[in-house]
């Protein structure tokens, strides 16, 4: 994944009201940064107050590229 590449984040299991993960529970951001040999990725997320998140890339489905 690359700067620019639009992405959802996906979790193996549902996220709970209070986890922090329910904030991003299908919604579509924007790759921003490509950390540690392309392990995490700074992602945007407009709308959201805490955006962005720092996020291992393991976690994240690409929607499409830039």
């Amino acid at each position: 994944m690359k700067i620019g590449d639009v992405v959802k984040y996906k979790s193996a299991s549902k996220p709970t009201p209070s986890d922090w993960r329910s904030l991003l529970h299908n919604r579509i951001g924007i790759i921003t940064k490509v950390c540690d040999n392309g392990a995490r990725a700074i992602v945007s997320y407009p709308g959201l107050q805490y955006s962005p998140y720092d996020l291992l890339v393991r976690d994240l489905e690409l929607i499409s590229e830039a």
